[in-house]
């Protein structure tokens, strides 16, 4: 899946780029998405000459798997009346060192 790369690195100095497009379901018989977004990501990895060895993955997220819970955001004080809290305590406070 990844020898693109290598090949990207062989033929870079030939001045051959070799970019991957790992699609996932669009509007064929089989398919899902639109043909035109498929053509966009083309042109854009064409176009764009800092692209080489690119993987692209053009599936909506649907690889993706949903989060369990929301996450929860943690934050932490290097101040000395903190200092013993435990890690991921989220009584903590953020300060400016």
């Amino acid at each position: 899946m990844r020898v693109h790369r290598h090949i990207a690195r062989d033929l870079m100095d030939e001045g051959i780029r070799v970019n991957s497009i790992l699609p996932g379901l669009f509007d064929t018989p089989l398919l899902q998405g639109a043909p035109g977004e498929f053509a966009a990501v083309v042109e854009t990895l064409v176009v764009n000459g800092y692209f080489n060895g690119a993987s692209v993955r053009l599936d909506g997220a649907i690889r993706m798997a949903p989060r369990a819970e929301p996450r929860q955001a943690f934050a932490f004080s290097r101040s000395p009346s903190n200092s013993q809290l435990p890690v991921g305590d989220a009584s903590a406070t953020r300060t400016q060192s």
